[in-house]
């Protein structure tokens, strides 16, 4: 307590601030640091182009898939450490979205945005007709925002 100590209580007192709110996360959050950082743009065309899973450490993850040709029943993972994840499905798809954020948003279509600690969401849309098909998606991101949008493709790619 003697000497030149006062520089480092500051330092001690502004690190315990700074540290406070990691302490408040939940411990399951999934940061898939080793998935780089950055943008993922996928625009996925064709049932053989789509991979059965997709992550990003930190950033945007946009999948479209409004142009996807299916003929089977699709299952899709994606998940990313902290960011926005954002899944652009077709419009009269039979669909299943299950959604998991540690901290966060869910957004889901004709249903009301949810925000908070440990969400989970699961949205069905039947689509037009009955196919036997399904877009089976399971999104996640630990710290971020979920949204699933339905929409027609773009006119100009």
């Amino acid at each position: 307590w003697v000497g030149r100590s006062r520089g480092l209580i500051a330092l001690g007192v502004v690190l315990v601030l700074a540290l406070i709110p990691l302490g408040a996360l939940p411990d399951d959050i999934r940061w898939n640091a080793g998935s780089g950082a950055g943008e993922g743009l996928y625009r996925v065309t064709s049932q053989e182009d789509l991979k059965s899973e997709y992550t990003l450490g930190a950033g945007e993850l946009t999948l479209d898939l409004r142009s996807l040709s299916w003929s089977d029943t699709v299952e899709v993972n994606a998940s990313l450490g902290a960011g926005e994840l954002t899944v652009l499905l077709p419009e009269g798809v039979p669909a299943r979205a299950s959604a998991e954020v540690a901290v966060g948003t869910i957004d889901m279509p004709g249903e009301q945005t949810i925000d908070g600690v440990d969400l989970n969401r699961t949205w069905l849309s039947n689509g037009e007709g009955d196919t036997g098909y399904l877009m089976d998606l399971t999104l996640s991101t630990g710290l971020g925002q979920v949204t699933v949008i339905r929409d027609t493709p773009e006119v100009s790619r």
